[in-house]
C-alpha cells in the first residue's frame, strides 16, 4: 500500500497519521508514504527512513517520501527540477526480486496572479529521465500538482493543467484518479470539492485507487494506493506479522552429544556439532510489539467524521466549520500525549532487566547510528544491477589482487626445527582459555558453528577437539573451509550506501578456525614479547598498549601551548595495509624473527589457497583467490601485520631528532627540536625511509590521504605564516598537503596549537547526546537514574574522557564542558537548573571532569609501568624507570597447569539475583552430596578489614567438607589488600596443606570451591601473572606429580551452602583475632620496593584507589543512591528534590522573585508565621503533624528519624530500612 497526502504541515499532523495508518502489524503499514505541503523539516516516523529533495533533512520541505524499513530502495536525484514552483523527491523502491517501482511525491505551487514565478511552465522532465535510466520499472507519481482539467474533475482547462497532461501522455502515464472522487475540501461556502492531488502510472492495470473519507485535519483526504506485484518477494527482507526467535537449550545440546562418539575428523566433529545444535535449538514465532487501539481516540475520529459530514451537507456553514476544528484541535493534543505515552512506556521498560542489546539498538537509533543492513542491495538498486552482478563487482574492489607478487612460496620448514618449546602440542588449559576469551558474539562462517557451541561442548568433544587442533599443528595443513570466508558489504560510517567505494567488507570466517588462531596468537604474542622482537614504539594489538600512549607522547612533544618553537606533525597513510600486505612478505618477516618449526608452517598453511566468497542478500559471487593480505576477522590477522611492520620502527628510530609512533598501518612522525628547515629535512627522510619500506614490503603509500601540519604556539605573525607556507614535505615524490588541523587515531592537532576543532566537535556531539537523554526520560517518566547514569558515562563522559586528557584545553574550555556534564546531572536526576552544583553533584554520582582527569592520567601511567614497551614509552616522556622493579617473568602457556574446567560461570548471578544463586546451590549441593570419597570437596573464602584501607592484614580459610579439617592463616601485605589476592591466597593455604600431607594419602582429586567469581576467572586465565597466582600453579604441578589433580570451581556466596558458610565464619573470626592482638604481636608489613613487580597486583590497587576516591570526592553532601528498580522515575525525582531542598516552598518563591514587585506568596507560614522552608513543611510545622505520624507509623524495621535530613538521607546499610523511610516519607507528602 502506498499512502498519497497532502497534510498541511506535517508536525501538526504526525502523531494522528501514525495512530491512524501505522499502528497496524508490520505488513498492513504503507510501504510509501508521499507527503506534500509538509512545510517543514522531513520528521522522523518509526520504523521508516525519510527523504526531502534535498539531503538537509532539517532544512524545510515541501514534498517527503518516507519508505518502511526492510524494503529495499534508494532514494534518487531529484534536486535539479526543484525550483520555486516545484517541489519533488523520489525513490525506487523494489517490490520484488524481478520488480521496482519508481515513487515520486509531486508539489506544484498555486498558480497565484500575484506571483508571476508561479506562472512558469512547470518541467516534469524527470519522469523522462529516470524512465531512461531504468526503463524496466513502474513509475508511479502522485502528489498536489494544483492545476485544472476536465479530465480529472475541473469545468475548464488551465494552461498549466493541458501542459501536465500533454506531458504525462507525452511519457506514457495514465491518471489513476476517477473524475468524480474529489480530494480537497472546500473551505468555504463559496468554494467547491476540486481534484487538485493526482496519481499517475506506467502500469495503472497494477493499481487500485482510494480516497479515504477523513481529511485527519487537513483540507485533503488521504488517498490509498493498493498495489500487486504479481511474484512472490524472496529477496526482500520479510516484514512478517512475527519474528523468528532462536532458543538453544545447552543441556540438550550436550546431551545429544554424549549419545555418540566424537569424530576423529575436524570436518565430520564440525557436522556433528551442528546436528546437534539443530536438534537443540528450537524456532519460536514471537508476535512484535504493536500498540492496542486507543478507545477514546477511535471515537474522536468517528466524531471528526461525523462533523466533516455535517459539514459539507450543510453548505460548509461557519459553524461547523468551528466545530470541525475544535474537534480537530483535541485530537491532535490527544494523539501527541498519546504518542508520548506509548514512547514513555518503552523508556520505562530500560531497567537492569533490559537485553542490552536492545538498549543500546534504541540510543544508538536515537542518535542517527542505526545499523542498515542492506547497504549493498541498496547500491545495486542504484545501479540498476542485480545482486549477482554487485557482488562480482564488489570481489575485485573490496581484494583486488592485481598487486600480488608472482614469487610466493609457501614451504614446510624443516622437521628438525620442532625441538623449540614453542612448537609443543597445544594443552587444554590453552583451548579453555582460547575458548572462554573468544568473542561470543562473532558471527558465525559457512559451517555455522558459534563461540557458544564450542563453550559448551562436553568434556569428551573438547578433548577431541583438542587432538583435531593439534593434528592441525603437527601437520601445518589447515581444513579448507577454514581458509574459507563470506564476506558481507556493510556500509561505512557516517556515508550513505550509495556506491561501493561507501561500502566496507565483513569478512565471516570459520568460529573454529579462530579458536585456534587464539591458541597460536597467544603462544606468538609470548614469543614476541618475552624476547622483545616487536619495537616500543609498535603499539598497535599488543597487551597493556592503547592508542591513548600515542596521544600522550604527542601531547608531551608538539602540543605545549607556552612554546613558540615550530613543530611539525606527519599522519601518513597506507593504502589498503590490511588487504594488501603481500603473503610473501609476512612469511620472510617471520623468518626473520626466528619463527621456525610448527608456528611458522601453521602461519604459511593459514596464508596459502585462501578464498572468499560476496554474499549480496540471498545472491552470491563466485569464489575468488585471496593472495594477498591478512584475513579480515580473524584472530591472528593483526599480530602478522604487525609481524610485517616490525623493521619500520627500528628504521625511523634511527633518524635523529624524529620522534615516531607506529599503530597497525597509522603510522606518525614528528619534530619538536630544531629550525624550521631542519625539521623539514628529518621529516622528509623519515617519508622517503616509511616510502621505501611500503616499496619494499609491497604496499603502497597513499599521498593523497597523508597529511602534515605545522604548529606554532604564540600569537600567530608574518613570519610564522611564512614558515608554514615554505615548509613542503612528499612521499614517493607526490606532494603532501598541510592541513590547518589533521586527525591522528582521534586527536585533533591545530596548527595554532589549541584544542578550538576538537571541542567544537565534541560539543556538537554532546549536545546531540543531552538531546536524546531528554526524549528518554523526564521528570515523571522514563528510564531510571542508574540507567541514565551508565548512558551518560558510556556515551558523553567516554566521549569526552578519550581525547580530554590530550588537548591543550583552556579553562574556558574546560568549564564548557563541565557545563555539559552539569546539564548531563540534571537530566539524569531531573532536578531544576537552580540546584546548588554539589548537590546535583552528589545526587548524580557523576565526577567532575577534573577529578576524572586526575584519575586518568594515574592509572595510565600505571598500566604503562606493568610493561617493557610501556616502561619504553615513559622513558620517552622523561619519568625515570631504572627504580622500578624488574617485571615477572611470564610462564610459557604450554607449561601452564589446567585448574578449572572450562565451564562458563553461569550468567545473572550478581547480588540482586537471590533466586538464581539459591537454584544453583541447591543443585550444586545435589551434585557434591553423590561424589565418592576419592573426591575432596573443600571450600576456601578470605575476610578483609571492613574499612579496606587502615589495616594490611587480612586472614583466610579453608574448611574440608569431606574429612571436616579447616585451616586458617593470616597475612600481611605491603599496601592495602584486594579481595581477588585475597581468595587466591586462601585457595593457596589449601593447595599448600594439600601438598605437605600428600604422601599420606591416597590419590585424590581436590575440587576447590570459591566465591569469588574475579578469583575463578584468574585461575581460569593462562595469562594472568599474578605471583600468588604463579604458587598455585606450581604447586597444582607437584600435586599431580603425586597423582592427585586440582580443579578450582565456584560457588555462590551466601546462599546455604554449609560448606562456604562454615569457611566463611572461620576467616571473619580469624580475621577479628589477628586485628584485636595487631599492636601487640604481629609485626607491621614491610614496606620496602619489592625486588620483582607485580603488575596484577599494582593495577587491582590503583582501580580500588580510583573508586574510593572517585566515590569520595563525587558525594561531597553524602547523598545516598537510590536502590534500583524499587522507585518510579517521579518518587525518585521527588526524593531527589527533597534532599536537595529544590522543592517550591514559599520561602523559595520569595527568593526567586525579583526586587520592586510584589511577592507572589508570603514567605511565611499562614499557621506558624515561621519561616516557609522545606525543614519547616515537612518537619517542624504542627499543620502536617497528624500525617508526619502516620507516615513513620509503617516504619517497623529500625528507630525513626530524627530530622528532615536523616530522613530524606537514611544510612543505606540497612536497605530495608532505608527503603521503609523513603516510603514513608512519600507517603506523607502524598497525604499532606
Amino acid at each position: 500500500t502506498i499512502l498519497q497526502w497532502n497534510c498541511r504541515s506535517l508536525r501538526s499532523r504526525r502523531a494522528d497519521m501514525i495512530a491512524r495508518f501505522l499502528s497496524k502489524q508490520d505488513d498492513k503499514n504503507p510501504l510509501v508514504i508521499a507527503l506534500q505541503e509538509v512545510n517543514g523539516p522531513v520528521l522522523r516516523i518509526m520504523g521508516y527512513d525519510g527523504y526531502a529533495p534535498s539531503e538537509d533533512l532539517a532544512a524545510p520541505a515541501k514534498t517527503a517520501l518516507y519508505v518502511r524499513r526492510g524494503a529495499v530502495h534508494v532514494q534518487l536525484d531529484t534536486q535539479p527540477w526543484c525550483n520555486a514552483s516545484l517541489s519533488v523527491v523520489g525513490c525506487r523502491v523494489q517490490v520484488s526480486p524481478q520488480r521496482a517501482i519508481l515513487v515520486f511525491s509531486v508539489y506544484i505551487v498555486p498558480e497565484n496572479t500575484r506571483n508571476k514565478a508561479n506562472h512558469s511552465p512547470v518541467d516534469l522532465s524527470f519522469i523522462s529521465h529516470f524512465k531512461r535510466l531504468y526503463p524496466q520499472d513502474i513509475i508511479l507519481s502522485c502528489g498536489d500538482f494544483n492545476s485544472k482539467h476536465i479530465a480529472w474533475g475541473y469545468n475548464t482547462c488551465s494552461r498549466r493543467g493541458r501542459r501536465v497532461m500533454q506531458e504525462a501522455v507525452e511519457y506514457g502515464l495514465t491518471l489513476l484518479n476517477t473524475p468524480q472522487t474529489h480530494t480537497r475540501l472546500g473551505q468555504t461556502c463559496h468554494q467547491a470539492d476540486t481534484s487538485p492531488d493526482l496519481t499517475w502510472s506506467t502500469r495503472p492495470q497494477l493499481f487500485r485507487w482510494e480516497v479515504l473519507d477523513d481529511c485527519l485535519g487537513s483540507d485533503h483526504f488521504p488517498i490509498l494506493i493498493r498495489f500487486r506485484t504479481g511474484h512472490v518477494n524472496t529477496k526482500m527482507k520479510p516484514d512478517a506479522t512475527t519474528r523468528l526467535s532462536h532458543i538453544t537449550q545447552w543441556d540438550k545440546y550436550r546431551e545429544v552429544l554424549r549419545q555418540q562418539p566424537p569424530a576423529r575428523h575436524i570436518n565430520q566433529l564440525v557436522s556433528q556439532l551442528c546436528e546437534a545444535k539443530r536438534r537443540a535449538t528450537k524456532s519460536l514465532r514471537v508476535s512484535p510489539d504493536h500498540p492496542v487501539p486507543d478507545r477514546h481516540l477511535l471515537t474522536l475520529w468517528n466524531r471528526r467524521r461525523r462533523i466533516l459530514g455535517q459539514y459539507r451537507r450543510s453548505g460548509r456553514s461557519a459553524y461547523h466549520k468551528k466545530r470541525l476544528r475544535n474537534i480537530q484541535r483535541s485530537i491532535e493534543n490527544y494523539t501527541n500525549r498519546l504518542a508520548s505515552d506509548r514512547w514513555m512506556e518503552i523508556c520505562d521498560s530500560i531497567n537492569g532487566q533490559t537485553h542490552t542489546s536492545k538498549v543500546w539498538a534504541i540510543l544508538r537509533s536515537l542518535l542517527g547510528q542505526r545499523k542498515t543492513n542492506d547497504g549493498a542491495a541498496r547500491v545495486a538498486l542504484r545501479e540498476g544491477i542485480d545482486a549477482k552482478e554487485l557482488a562480482e563487482q564488489a570481489a575485485q574492489v573490496f581484494f583486488p589482487q592485481t598487486s600480488c607478487p608472482s614469487d610466493t612460496t609457501y614451504e614446510m620448514d624443516e622437521p628438525s626445527a620442532d625441538s623449540d618449546p614453542l612448537n609443543k602440542p597445544f594443552t587444554m588449559s590453552e583451548l579453555e582459555h582460547a575458548l572462554q576469551h573468544a568473542n561470543a558474539r562473532s558471527t558465525p562462517g559457512a559451517d555455522q558453528v558459534c563461540v557458544a557451541h564450542l563453550r559448551n561442548l562436553p568434556p569428551e568433544y573438547k578433548q577431541a577437539l583438542l587432538e583435531e587442533f593439534n593434528r592441525v599443528w603437527d601437520a601445518g595443513v589447515l581444513p579448507s573451509p577454514w581458509k574459507f570466508s563470506v564476506v558481507k558489504p556493510i556500509p561505512k560510517p557516517g556515508k550513505p550506501p550509495h556506491t561501493l567505494s561507501n561500502l566496507r567488507p565483513i569478512s565471516l570466517t570459520s568460529c573454529v578456525c579462530k579458536v585456534m588462531e587464539s591458541m597460536v596468537n597467544t603462544r606468538l604474542m609470548w614469543y614476541l614479547e618475552d624476547h622483545d622482537l616487536l619495537a616500543p614504539t609498535q603499539y598497535g594489538f599488543r597487551p597493556g598498549l592503547s592508542t591513548q600512549d600515542v596521544l600522550l607522547r604527542l601531547k608531551e612533544d608538539v602540543l605545549d601551548p607556552n612554546s613558540v618553537h615550530p613543530r611539525a606533525v606527519v599522519g601518513v597513510d597506507i593504502r589498503k595495509a590490511f588487504d594488501g600486505v603481500p603473503h610473501n612478505t609476512i612469511l620472510t618477516k617471520a623468518r626473520e624473527l626466528g619463527l621456525r618449526g610448527k608456528i611458522y608452517n601453521f602461519i604459511a598453511g593459514f596464508l596459502q589457497g585462501r578464498s572468499y566468497q560476496v554474499q549480496v542478500g540471498q545472491d552470491t559471487s563466485s569464489i575468488h583467490p585471496n593472495l594477498v593480505g591478512v584475513p579480515q576477522g580473524s584472530v591472528i590477522s593483526p599480530t602478522l601485520f604487525n609481524v610485517a611492520m616490525h623493521q619500520l620502527p627500528r628504521r625511523l628510530a634511527g633518524v635523529p631528532g624524529l620522534k615516531h609512533a607506529v599503530y597497525a598501518d597509522d603510522v606518525t612522525v614528528w619534530t619538536h627540536h630544531g629550525s624550521i628547515g631542519e625539521q623539514e629535512d628529518t621529516l622528509q627522510t623519515a617519508l622517503d625511509i616509511i616510502h621505501d619500506y611500503a616499496t619494499e614490503t609491497g604496499l603502497q603509500t597513499a599521498p593523497d590521504k597523508t597529511e602534515f601540519v605545522v604548529i606554532h604556539g604564540g600569537r600567530t605573525t608574518i613570519t610564522k605564516q611564512e614558515e608554514k607556507r615554505s615548509f613542503k614535505l612528499s612521499i614517493g615524490n607526490q606532494p603532501i598537503a598541510r592541513k590547518p588541523t589533521i586527525r591522528i587515531l582521534g586527536m585533533h592537532l591545530d596548527e595554532n596549537c589549541t584544542a578550538n576543532s576538537w571541542v567544537q566537535r565534541i560539543t556538537k556531539t554532546a549536545k546531540q547526546i543531552l538531546h536524546v537523554l531528554r526524549r528518554i526520560s523526564n521528570r515523571t517518566r522514563g528510564v531510571h537514574e542508574r540507567e541514565m547514569r551508565q548512558f551518560v558515562e558510556a556515551f558523553l563522559v567516554a566521549r569526552i574522557m578519550y581525547g580530554l586528557p590530550y588537548h591543550p584545553v583552556n579553562r574556558t574550555q574546560l568549564l564548557a564542558l563541565e557545563r555539559l556534564l552539569n546539564e548531563a546531572r540534571r537530566i539524569v536526576t531531573g532536578l531544576p537548573r537552580y540546584t546548588h552544583l554539589d548537590a546535583l553533584k552528589s545526587c548524580s554520582k557523576l565526577n567532575d571532569l577534573s577529578e576524572l582527569l586526575d584519575m586518568h592520567t594515574h592509572t595510565q601511567r600505571t598500566r604503562l609501568r606493568g610493561t617493557n614497551a610501556g616502561r619504553h614509552t615513559l622513558l620517552l616522556l622523561g619519568h625515570d624507570v631504572r627504580t622500578l622493579p624488574a617485571l615477572p617473568t611470564k610462564t610459557p602457556p604450554w607449561e601452564i597447569t589446567p585448574l578449572t574446567e572450562g565451564k562458563p560461570l553461569p550468567l545473572h548471578m550478581d547480588a540482586h539475583q537471590q533466586m538464581r544463586r539459591r537454584d544453583y546451590a541447591k543443585r550444586h549441593a545435589k551434585a557434591t552430596s553423590s561424589l565418592p570419597s576419592t573426591e575432596r570437596v573443600v571450600y576456601t573464602d578470605a575476610a578483609l578489614p571492613a574499612d579496606g584501607s587502615s589495616h594490611s592484614y587480612y586472614a583466610t580459610a579453608w574448611y574440608d567438607q569431606t574429612t571436616e579439617s579447616q585451616g586458617r592463616c593470616h597475612h600481611t601485605s605491603a599496601q592495602a589488600p584486594f579481595s581477588t589476592r585475597a581468595e587466591l591466597m586462601a585457595i593457596l593455604d589449601y593447595l599448600k596443606y594439600a601438598l605437605d600431607v600428600s604422601s599420606e594419602t591416597d590419590p585424590i582429586h581436590h575440587r576447590v570451591y570459591t566465591d569469588s567469581q574475579a578469583a575463578y576467572r584468574a585461575c581460569a586465565n593462562i595469562l594472568y601473572t599474578d605471583p600468588v597466582m604463579q604458587q598455585i600453579r606450581h604447586n597444582a604441578r607437584l600435586l599431580r606429580k603425586h597423582g592427585q589433580h586440582v580443579s578450582i570451581h565456584w560457588v555462590p556466596a551466601h546462599c546455604g551452602i554449609p560448606g562456604n558458610e562454615k569457611a566463611h565464619r572461620l576467616a571473619r573470626a580469624h580475621l577479628s583475632t589477628v586485628l584485636a592482638r595487631a599492636s601487640d604481636t604481629l609485626a607491621p608489613s614491610d614496606a620496602t620496593t619489592p625486588e620483582v613487580a607485580d603488575p596484577i597486583a599494582e593495577k587491582l590497587v590503583t582501580k580500588l584507589h580510583r573508586t574510593a576516591y572517585l566515590t569520595a570526592v563525587g558525594n561531597p553532601l553524602s547523598i545516598p543512591e537510590l536502590p534500583p528498580m524499587v522507585f518510579t522515575r517521579r518518587e525518585s525525582v521527588l526524593l531527589r528534590r527533597i534532599q536537595t531542598g529544590t522543592i517550591l516552598t514559599p520561602f523559595l518563591l520569595n527568593r526567586f522573585h525579583r526586587g520592586g514587585t510584589t511577592p507572589p506568596v508570603s514567605e511565611s507560614c499562614s499557621r506558624c508565621n515561621c519561616r516557609a522552608d522545606l525543614n519547616h513543611l515537612l518537619w517542624e510545622c504542627p499543620l502536617y503533624t497528624p500525617s508526619r505520624l502516620r507516615a513513620l507509623a509503617t516504619v517497623k524495621r529500625g528507630p525513626w528519624p530524627s530530622s528532615i535530613w536523616t530522613w530524606a538521607c537514611p544510612d543505606t546499610s540497612s536497605r530495608d530500612h532505608a527503603v521503609e523511610l523513603w516510603r514513608a516519607l512519600l507517603g506523607f507528602i502524598q497525604d499532606s
